[in-house]
């Protein structure tokens, strides 16, 4: 699988983007924003995780700081 860096927008403008083309599909239906078994909200949470590993200078992080340095809620809450 191909790495991907987003090298030309900065975090803000990742976020804006993340969150108005990912996100809200993510949380669209009510059975994805509100999953019931560990599976389904494991895969939800890992295309956030992969979209927040693509940033330049924050990717190296782990999730939990990622998310903090974006100001990004886990889909999980």
């Amino acid at each position: 699988m191909q790495k991907v860096q987003c090298q030309h927008i900065g975090p803000a403008a990742f976020v804006l983007i993340y969150k108005h083309l990912v996100r809200s599909h993510l949380e669209y239906n009510n059975s994805v924003w509100a999953p019931y078994r560990k599976l389904d909200i494991d895969k939800l949470e890992k295309v956030q995780k992969r979209a927040t590993k693509m940033i330049q200078g924050i990717g190296n992080f782990k999730y939990p700081e990622r998310l903090r340095q974006l100001d990004l809620p886990t889909l999980a809450y």
